[in-house]
Order: structure tokens, then sequence, then C-alpha cells
């Protein structure tokens, strides 16, 4: 997710802000969204792993709890602690999913995927909640297409 348009909604950077309290809060920008480059060739998920682990070993932490905040980002944080359960002090996810091949069948899947690459991730359009005001959905559903490419944001592999 894209951090400056972040900070810019209020709701948002309160959250964050809360969610810091006195801690130091890290933000990771997966390839394709957010501030990276956004133009990225076909990539795999294991791919994905080793980016974060990268961001990891090169801001030097030795052991830190990790949260994830949406649906592509916990497989990613799963991968992780999987791969380094020495360095996840706990792991908590929110919104999110741990095995895509869980969320429908095949068919299903690749529809929600064609969907995605033409229109953009459906949650955002759809979303009606009644603890959230109309204008901070729109402002979610700005923030998710700014963020990502729809090839991205339908989890484009090789």
């Amino acid at each position: 997710v894209h951090l400056q348009i972040e900070w810019d909604l209020r709701f948002i950077r309160d959250f964050l802000s809360d969610l810091a309290g006195p801690f130091t809060l890290i933000r990771y920008d997966m390839r394709g969204g957010g501030l990276s480059d956004r133009d990225v060739p076909p990539f795999r998920f294991e791919e994905l792993v080793d980016d974060f682990g990268e961001l990891v070993d090169q801001l030097g932490l030795k052991k830190f709890p990790l949260m994830t905040l949406g649906g592509f980002a916990a497989p990613i944080a799963i991968g992780y602690a999987a791969r380094h359960p020495e360095r996840v002090e706990r792991l908590v996810m929110h919104s999110s999913y741990a095995k895509g091949t869980l969320l429908g069948d095949p068919e299903q899947r690749r529809v929600v995927a064609d969907y995605t690459l033409n229109f953009g991730f459906p949650i955002f359009k759809f979303v009606d909640h009644p603890g959230v005001d109309i204008e901070q959905q729109r402002a979610m559903y700005d923030l998710h297409e700014r963020a990502a490419s729809h090839a991205v944001q339908a989890g484009s592999t090789r």
C-alpha cells in the first residue's frame, strides 16, 4: 500500500500511530506496489518471501513481532516465519488467509484473478461496513487502486 497516501488519510494515520505506540513500526512495500517500482516482471511467491527476508536482514532485525494487514501479506509472513521461526517473536494476521487454494475452487480463483486483472481487486468495490463511513470506503478503494497495478493485485506469477 502506498505509504504517503495512507499517511494523508487521517483515519489510517491515527490507526498506525495508535498501533505503533512507543514502538518502531516498519512498513513493508512488496515489489510492484506502493512506493516500490511499479513495472515489475512476473514473480513467484518464493521471491516475495526472499524480498521480505532481505529487508529484515538489511534492517538488522534479530527477533521481532510480525503483523499483517490484508490479504496478500499473510502468506508472505507465514512463509518467512516458517523459514525463520527463531526470528519471528509472534505472528499476527488481520483480514487475510493462510492458504489461497482454500479461497475457492480453481474456477472461482481464476474468475477472481481475471476480474482483478481487468478491473482491480473487487473487495474495495463491494465493501459496505456499518462502522466505516462511505468516504473512508471510497478512500480505501482509491488507495488500493493507486497502490498497485491490476496485474500485481491479481497476484501476477510465473
